[in-house]
């Protein structure tokens, strides 16, 4: 997508306190651009000007796009070199922008390239290349530049006062860039922004399919995915998930460790179960998780009927499971493809001691820490409350106790997504026979991506040994969103798309009967080609293809979404395949 843009002021930009800010955004690192060498023009070619006003379909847009950028000194003739300043100004805005839009859930990973500088009568212009997968419009593109334009700005003339209070930048961004149509969409969030930047880094192009759902890859090599859901995921098995005891009782059947529970739908079963199976017990509505509506560490018949009646006012069945407890820490296995990804040990959320500081005190300095960041960063953080002191007091904590060095300090007495947690990899140690239970339950479900959540004393040791049991089996389960995750998804992103996703394209320039030959030759060698044209599509059979489409792009792009597309033979003059490879990533 090409954008021309129109701002002034750009060598007051001071790059070091804007990037910084810009930083700070995002838990990914900003690719900078360095000092641009940019053609200059006296005016942007037919085909820029077509390409800034023309969707990817190929239709006009009806909305025109032009902002003006001014420079401290004309232009040299033939290359126009920007000054360092000016050039340092633009690239600093451009990685302030790329942040943002990521802060709003927008997959833009690569500040856009500066592709053109044009003297018009208003003044110079620039055409910025932005990718076609960013799932904005041009008019939110240029909304968005303009508003971080006016932050970098006031960012840079405070920037020799006395350190910023950020959280008016926070607040300024909130209610601008975040704001505009396409950003911070629900679907975008959790797992699939970090699933799109694992695959950005690897190569592996994706583009939009709308609502959520995104495509990994090309034609044969491609792959759908939303959220962390792929298309190899059953529907049965994702449905199957939504229901704890039905999960519960499949897993049983197939031999696999589930605690005793009971189902109760009214206060008189829920102490019956609890009658049945003794104590301590755990109570949770069988039709939600991450944690929601989850008491655990149940005594007495009187705190089942306050945990029953909890768990019974968030679930949509109105049902509640009444659960033996076992003992041990929840552990997160991740399957995908029926191997192991990682596997976590879910601390619930707390801190670990130093043996200096007291509890109180390692709270207000990790509730520091917390404050610092953005807000769409901030995991969940609670105060020393009361259900935070008890959970210290069966640890045999005050708020006054000084913890041993790397004790871990427990506020909650459970991870759960409302509260937050901690995360400790245990992939290297987790015992083969636990990840074979974890694979298995997986299968059962028919899932191709699972995170089965194992409870266990030792995850170390068979699960046979510790009387471990699986506590959950998660449908879309959370990927990315910590540390310890983040670092297994380049992972699976390779086990995912071989070759980078990317299949063979063949490019010939004006010589139609050259791309016919070279069709039939790759046809006869058995693979599946397609020829497409400005005039016609030709299927590895031969036979011609008609699609709904009235552009070679757009034909193109339909054919990328096929999976019997495994090379493409594409012949046309070279401003047309200059702009599909640059426009589909190819």
């Amino acid at each position: 997508m090409l954008c021309r843009i129109m701002l002034s002021e750009l060598s007051a930009i001071r790059p070091a306190p804007v990037l910084a800010f810009a930083q700070g955004l995002t838990e990914y690192p900003i690719h900078c651009a360095p000092n641009q060498v940019i053609p200059s023009a006296s005016e942007v070619t037919d085909t820029a000007l077509s390409a800034a006003n023309t969707n990817t379909a190929g239709t006009k847009n009806n909305y025109q796009v032009d902002m003006t950028v001014g420079f401290a000194r004309a232009p040299d003739v033939g290359e126009l070199a920007l000054s360092s300043d000016l050039a340092a100004g633009l690239n600093a805005l451009l990685a302030l922008q790329c942040a943002a839009l990521q802060a709003a859930m927008v997959p833009l990973f690569a500040i856009p390239t500066t592709m053109a500088c044009e003297l018009g009568s208003a003044g110079h212009h620039l055409v910025l290349s932005y990718g076609d997968n960013t799932t904005l419009t041009s008019a939110s593109l240029l909304s968005s530049l303009s508003a971080c334009a006016k932050i970098a700005l006031t960012i840079s003339r405070r920037a020799a006062e006395a350190p910023a209070d950020l959280s008016s930048f926070y607040d300024q961004l909130a209610s601008t860039v975040f704001t505009l149509p396409g950003m911070n969409n629900p679907a975008h969030g959790g797992s699939l922004i970090h699933v799109l930047r694992a695959a950005w880094e690897a190569g592996v192009p994706f583009y939009s399919r709308g609502h959520g759902v995104f495509q990994l890859g090309q034609g044969a090599l491609s792959r759908l995915v939303e959220r962390s859901a792929t298309d190899a995921d059953s529907a049965m098995g994702a449905k199957i998930t939504q229901r704890k005891a039905l999960t519960a009782m499949l897993l049983r059947d197939a031999g696999l460790p589930v605690p005793k529970h009971f189902a109760a739908e009214t206060r008189d079963q829920a102490v019956a179960a609890a009658r049945a199976l003794g104590f301590p017990l755990v109570a949770k509505p069988v039709d939600r998780d991450r944690g929601e509506g989850v008491t655990v560490d149940l005594q007495n018949e009187a705190a089942v009927l306050a945990a029953f009646d909890m768990a019974y006012s968030v679930s949509s069945l109105k049902r509640v499971l009444i659960e033996r407890q076992v003992d041990g820490v929840c552990h997160r296995i991740l399957i995908n493809a029926g191997k192991q990804l990682y596997a976590v040990k879910r601390w619930p959320l707390g801190f670990w001691g130093d043996a200096k500081n007291t509890v109180n005190e390692l709270f207000e300095r990790e509730l520091a820490i917390h404050h610092a960041k953005p807000p769409w960063l901030r995991k969940p953080f609670v105060a020393l409350d009361a259900l935070a002191r008890s959970t210290l007091q069966r640890q045999g904590l005050a708020s006054n106790s000084v913890p041993l060095k790397g004790q871990f300090v427990a506020l909650r007495p459970i991870e759960s997504t409302a509260d937050g947690g901690v995360s400790e990899d245990v992939t290297t140690v987790i015992h083969p026979d636990n990840i074979d239970i974890a694979v298995r339950a997986a299968e059962v479900l028919q899932l191709e991506r699972a995170g089965i959540d194992l409870m266990t004393t030792d995850i170390s040791r068979p699960w046979h040994e510790t009387g471990g049991v699986i506590l959950e089996a998660n449908y879309a389960p959370s990927l990315g969103t910590g540390a310890v995750s983040r670092r297994y998804l380049p992972v699976l992103i390779e086990q995912m798309m071989p070759k980078q996703g990317r299949i063979s394209v063949t490019w010939i320039e004006d010589d139609l009967q050259l791309a016919r030959r070279c069709h039939q030759d790759l046809c006869s060698q058995g693979q599946a080609a397609w020829l497409v044209s400005q005039d016609q599509i030709l299927t590895p059979q031969g036979a011609v293809c008609v699609l709904a489409t009235d552009a070679m792009l757009a034909s193109v792009k339909a054919l990328l979404f096929q999976r019997d597309v495994v090379h493409l033979v594409l012949v046309a003059e070279g401003t047309m395949l200059s702009r599909i490879r640059s426009t589909l990533d190819l």
